[in-house]
């Protein structure tokens, strides 16, 4: 960040520069001129860095209202004989409005739907009956989620599942309660003789 006496010197070279010209020395008003730019720039410099609303809305809040500021507490003394603390005073008196949520959370209108009480800070709903859970949980508890079904169903599978054998998806292999293991297309031909079609 660039501080105020840094642009301050910055404006005077650039004055003292463009003042001097080479060919054609500078006249007594002119010289003077120039000096009541760099006098003025530097004076509002000092008043600027001498005064603490410059950089702090909350200072400048409090000179606005006419108070007094002690700077090294930060404690800001009103006409009607308040202190407190700038910053207080500035939030105290600039309410910041909140944002509107856009879409409300699924759980908590659901866990509101069936009369219960929402927790807002710890996310738990408390239903009329007195059972107590997290929103996500009651919602997922209630809507329970069905296994997409993707194309048609492996024969092989289905009828591995059928016998109540487990089925290892990597290997293809259906161990039956026995404990007999096989490839499920195996035990699917196996078990499904097929005969060929007469003509």
């Amino acid at each position: 960040m660039i501080k105020p006496a840094s642009i301050t010197l910055l404006i005077a070279s650039a004055l003292m520069l463009s003042a001097c010209n080479q060919d054609k020395p500078a006249t007594a008003e002119e010289t003077q001129a120039f000096t009541d730019k760099v006098v003025v720039t530097a004076v509002d410099t000092v008043v600027a860095l001498a005064n603490p609303a410059s950089e702090n809305p909350a200072a400048a809040y409090c000179e606005f209202l006419q108070g007094k500021l002690d700077l090294p507490t930060g404690v800001c003394t009103l006409p009607s004989g308040e202190a407190i603390e700038h910053w207080e005073l500035f939030k105290r008196d600039h309410q910041q409005t909140k944002p509107q949520i856009g879409i409300a959370n699924p759980a908590s209108v659901y866990c509101e739907s069936v009369d219960g009480k929402l927790d807002l800070p710890t996310g738990v709903c408390t239903l009329p009956n007195g059972e107590a859970l997290d929103q996500w949980e009651l919602l997922k508890r209630d809507h329970k989620q069905t296994k997409p079904q993707i194309g048609i169903a492996n024969p092989a599978s289905v009828y591995c599942e059928s016998l109540d054998g487990k089925l290892e998806l990597s290997t293809s292999i259906c161990t039956l309660p026995s404990g007999e293991a096989l490839d499920e297309w195996k035990l699917f031909r196996r078990d499904h003789k097929q005969t060929k079609p007469t003509s």
